[in-house]
């Protein structure tokens, strides 16, 4: 192994490790955003009903107006059965938003897929889908697709995207063309490390990851 391949590890090791505590942080926010709206649910729900008892109904849709404005009853809201995989989805899905196209998501994650494991396939995975998308000049034609399986100890992922090419290699637009060959061999390093295996299919107009790994399931006392 050369000196780069230990040297870029390394460097790549780190990147997840932060960004694994970056979710955790958004995990945090995200919580204290919901216990905020929840206090404030029953005092809208009050001053609504109070302005609707008071025939003020035009006082009520302008009120009703102003709650639905709020930031946090907009923002993308996954619900995995994974907390880091939930952040994930909710971080890659603004990214996608500010571009003008949607990240969908299905299924179930299981919560005994460790924080980094996951954080090594979804974040490296979803960062090449949303790379493929904004090589596409409509963004009416733009979407990632994500649908998840979980049947007894065995996780299913399957990501796909547009594809703009057949492209075999898997190529990257990128100037740091290593970096995203890093962030492929980082995920099937992950998989192989659980028994999984990773699928990967490019035929112009869609492009397709499957992933299925074997889940180590919490011990029960």
């Amino acid at each position: 192994m050369s000196k780069f391949y230990y040297k870029r590890s390394a460097e790549l090791l780190d990147k997840q490790l932060d960004m694994q505590a970056k979710y955790y942080e958004k995990i945090n926010e995200m919580t204290m955003d919901i216990r905020k709206f929840r206090h404030d649910y029953k005092n809208h729900m009050h001053c609504l009903k109070s302005l609707l008892d008071s025939k003020k109904v035009e006082d009520a849709r302008e009120y009703l107006d102003s709650i639905s404005s709020n930031p946090t009853m907009h923002k993308a809201s996954f619900k995995s059965g994974n907390a880091i995989a939930d952040a994930i989805l909710n971080d890659k899905a603004a990214i996608a938003a500010q571009e003008n196209f949607r990240l969908n998501f299905s299924g179930v994650i299981s919560e005994n897929v460790s924080a980094f494991d996951i954080c090594t396939i979804l974040s490296n995975a979803l960062d090449n889908s949303i790379e493929a998308c904004l090589r596409l000049k409509s963004a009416e034609e733009r979407y990632i697709d994500v649908n998840c399986v979980l049947k007894n100890d065995m996780q299913m992922i399957c990501i796909s995207n547009p594809s703009d090419t057949d492209d075999p290699d898997l190529k990257t637009s990128k100037a740091n063309k290593k970096d995203h060959g890093f962030g492929l061999y980082n995920i099937r390093k992950t998989v192989d490390s659980l028994d999984g295996t990773v699928n990967i299919s490019q035929t112009s107009p869609v492009f397709v990851l499957d992933v299925i790994f074997k889940v180590k399931m919490a011990e029960t006392a």
